[in-house]
């Protein structure tokens, strides 16, 4: 991964899952991998969507949701 963006460690990056969990989880090791910018969405695209916020498409759970 940090090779895909070496050069970019300042970019804004935000990680997401359904729930958050993975995104929390997925933020923390692009954190340690030296990056600055880095959120996680809060509760996840499930969360986003119950708020009304735009998608493209269906939010759908994975398979153990």
């Amino acid at each position: 991964m940090k090779e895909a963006l070496a050069g970019k460690e300042t970019a804004k990056i935000v990680c997401t899952c359904f729930a958050g969990r993975r995104g929390a989880l997925a933020a923390e090791v692009v954190c340690g991998a030296g990056f600055d910018s880095v959120h996680n969405v809060t509760g996840g695209m499930g969360a986003w969507e119950a708020e009304g916020l735009p998608v493209n498409g269906k939010v759908k759970p994975p398979g153990g949701h």
